[in-house]
């Protein structure tokens, strides 16, 4: 007679058998199977750093190609991790499989877009980080084939700009409504529609392509469109007043995604840029630094023990690897050294031993879950060493798209509650109904003082014109007009 340990190991093996024959033989049990091995790829996704990681490596081992249905997150987390750990990961820029993955992501990012279009609730959802991401990949490996070793990668994968021409000349009509496609206040989809109907062109596609425009521009504005009127919706249902109302859906958008992987931010990378840019050039007259002398300086330095370990196991990675930086056009070892002889420039003789100090924190802080991140990340940390320390308040201060939008929703809020506030202090009783609905008000009245505030929002939002892109000018200042409204 066996033991009923026994018993009970024979018993586990069995079932473990069939369910191993249920899987690899019966297509139900498989999406079954699969579909519960697949719930926690979003936090896997979150537990990612950038590199080919165990937890990147676990959701591309898991993931299905077709999307799953209904499950936002969970298909994010895919496309995200092909973007963020494939396709802008150095190793793989010459991969001949490059193509394939873009594809995949593609696909991947069309099903979202497609699920957020028809999701009629989007106040919980993330909206303006996942647009972001999906933008920036389209940016980078879509309609710019320069980030591709493959020549005309469009032609490869089968999508892209329609190479066509109007027969018609566009600057003989009002092209006005043209350039409030994306970013005004009604639906783009049909703002098309319209605008073609009205002048006669007969293939829309065509006059998409000639405006610059592409199918999945149209779609994430519809997306942005559909997720601000859902803001203001609920900010309407909470709100006791017209003001009120206004900070709700302001509040409602300032909320800063908070993601490992957000050094892959299109916004940050051109801060990385132009920074690193101008402490390269204003280096010129400090001593070169050799990267021995800084692994020595660590070495030495009264530091606790998790803090030394972590410094130096980055530092050698990046002797080890020192990767180009495309985004910077320099090697990471490079980057480091600069931002070490910035703690040594004139003007920061004072702070040197801080901004030292700082450096060594930003490499120990680049060991996560212990990996170190990804190339990207190390450069970000390095460079924002600097920050607050430097004698150059501007330097090492580096902000993603959704700290902008932030930024200036706040000063638009400011700015509004502020007019309002005066203008009721003068009596005036369109700002004493935006705090009491029921005050009766003319409506040209009311119009007109809304269209003042509309007004004060844009010269806001206008002041960052050259910081952040004139796309991001255009989508943060008709949202915030949209909640005046």
């Amino acid at each position: 007679m066996f033991s009923k340990e026994v018993y009970f190991l024979i018993g586990l093996i069995i079932v473990a058998i069939i369910l191993f024959v249920l899987y690899k033989n019966n297509d139900k049990s498989k999406y079954y199977i699969g579909k519960n091995l697949r719930r926690n790829l979003w936090d896997k996704y979150k537990r990612t750093n950038g590199t080919f990681d165990e937890h990147a490596n676990d959701i591309m081992n898991t993931f299905d190609p077709e999307p799953e249905e209904n499950n936002l997150q969970n298909n994010f987390a895919v496309a995200a991790t092909l973007i963020n750990n494939i396709l802008r990961n150095e190793d793989y820029k010459k991969d001949e499989n490059l193509p394939t993955y873009v594809n995949m992501t593609k696909h991947y990012t069309d099903h979202i877009v497609q699920d957020m279009i028809n999701n009629n609730n989007l106040t919980n959802v993330p909206v303006n980080y996942i647009v972001n991401t999906i933008e920036d990949f389209q940016n980078d490996f879509i309609n710019n084939n320069k980030q591709l070793p493959f020549g005309n990668i469009q032609n490869k994968l089968g999508f892209g700009f329609l190479e066509t021409n109007l027969e018609t000349n566009l600057e003989t009509y009002d092209t006005t409504p043209v350039n409030n496609i994306l970013y005004g206040p009604e639906d783009p989809r049909n703002m098309i529609n319209n605008f073609t109907n009205e002048n006669n062109f007969t293939n829309e596609n065509n006059f998409i392509d000639n405006l610059g425009y592409t199918e999945e521009d149209i779609n994430l504005q519809r997306v942005l469109l559909k997720s601000s009127k859902s803001k203001k919706k609920r900010a309407q249902q909470d709100a006791r007043n017209k003001l009120q109302a206004i900070n709700n859906a302001i509040n409602n958008t300032n909320v800063i995604t908070s993601d490992p992987q957000n050094v892959h931010d299109s916004q940050l990378n051109r801060e990385l840029h132009k920074q690193y840019n101008f402490i390269k050039s204003n280096n010129s007259n400090v001593r070169n630094i050799n990267i021995n002398e800084i692994e020595n300086y660590i070495k030495n330095k009264k530091l606790d023990h998790e803090t030394r370990n972590a410094a130096l196991k980055t530092l050698r990675k990046l002797k080890k690897n020192n990767q180009y930086i495309t985004k910077l056009k320099e090697n990471e070892l490079n980057v480091l050294s600069e931002i070490w002889k910035r703690s040594e420039h004139p003007a920061n003789e004072k702070m040197s031993d801080n901004i030292k100090s700082s450096i060594i924190n930003n490499l120990a802080d680049c060991v996560e879950n212990g990996n170190v991140v990804c190339p990207t990340g190390r450069v970000s940390r390095i460079i924002s060493s600097l920050a607050l320390i430097d004698k150059d308040n501007n330097l090492g201060i580096i902000k993603t798209k959704d700290m902008y939008r932030k930024e200036i929703m706040d000063k638009c809020g400011h700015v509004i509650n502020k007019t309002v506030e005066m203008h009721k202090n003068n009596n005036n009783d369109v700002a004493k109904a935006y705090l009491d609905p029921s005050i009766p008000i003319d409506e040209d009245r009311y119009n007109i003082f809304t269209d003042m505030l509309k007004e004060k929002v844009a010269q806001v939002v206008d002041e960052y014109k050259g910081i952040i892109s004139n796309n991001e000018i255009k989508k943060i200042k008709n949202e915030m007009q949209s909640f005046i409204e």
